[in-house]
């Protein structure tokens, strides 16, 4: 099957490294790339898709981003050089419920990106977040289609060309860019394959103990006190790591706390 390119060009765009569309479909198993300068919300634009029945598995990418959402409703930081794209996979079907495939995913940026820093600090953030040097370089949200339940669309967010300089005052503590921290650029397209890659092979395997154990090495809060938020509920207590399921293990003072879902609200070091 013959595979399909799209892509929409914004001259005042063309100064910062294009995806080569036609290395990405080379490289990877994609039955179709799409790649715009700019783009209200890859992951909408990828629902719409396969609303439209596009085959997956398929990517989304731009260089901009103007309405990109993480979790909870969050806006997206979504500034030009970073790589910024949507991933659409089947889902597993062998898992009775739901797996923790923001983890599955953030281990797969989290080997791509220590591909290329082999000497740096990379860890995967319950839920969502991969961390380098203790700040939060790359951001995932997860969503399932609400009429095809058999599909993963996969939001990915990484600060690799982009320099923390650029971001908004209250976020320039608490990210980083591989830019940043190495001092020179990436090529986009080799990491977007890379990543697109592992992803796959991460969500394929998502039933294996391997993915467990390897969360639990990586996992950055480890060892600190964290304070988890769900509704009106707050946990809190020192991080043992994550279980086989994905839940955040949280030591309380006379028990041992499994956490499934919530926001991270506050950390601190032991």
């Amino acid at each position: 099957m013959r595979l399909l390119l799209s892509v929409s060009f914004q001259a005042s765009k063309l100064n910062h490294q294009m995806i080569d569309q036609q290395a990405l479909a080379s490289r990877t198993n994609l039955r179709s790339v799409e790649h715009h300068a700019t783009i209200g919300s890859t992951n909408t634009h990828a629902i719409q898709r396969l609303a439209d029945g596009t085959e997956t598995p398929f990517l989304i990418s731009a260089d901009e981003q103007t309405a990109g959402r993480g979790r909870s409703g969050n806006a997206w930081w979504s500034p030009a050089g970073a790589l910024m794209f949507s991933l659409v996979l089947d889902r597993t079907e062998s898992a009775a419920e739901l797996p923790p495939y923001s983890l599955v995913v953030g281990l797969g940026v989290r080997d791509a990106l220590q591909a290329l820093s082999p000497n740096v600090s990379l860890k995967v953030k319950w839920p969502n977040d991969v961390y380098l040097e203790d700040r939060k370089v790359c951001g995932i949200l997860v969503e399932v289609p609400p009429n095809d339940r058999t599909r993963l669309v996969i939001g990915i967010g990484v600060n690799i060309n982009n320099s923390v300089m650029s971001a908004p005052t209250e976020l320039r503590q608490r990210v980083v860019s591989m830019l940043d921290v190495h001092g020179h650029t990436f090529c986009r397209t080799t990491t977007l394959v890379d990543i697109a890659n592992r992803v796959q092979n991460e969500v394929q395997n998502v039933g294996e103990e391997r993915l467990s154990e390897r969360w639990k090495q990586h996992c950055w809060l480890t060892g600190k006190l964290v304070e988890v938020t769900r509704g009106d509920q707050v946990d809190e207590g020192t991080c043992l790591g994550i279980d086989d399921t994905g839940a955040l293990l949280l030591q309380q003072r006379n028990s041992l706390v499994a956490v499934s879902s919530g926001v991270v609200s506050r950390i601190n070091r032991v």
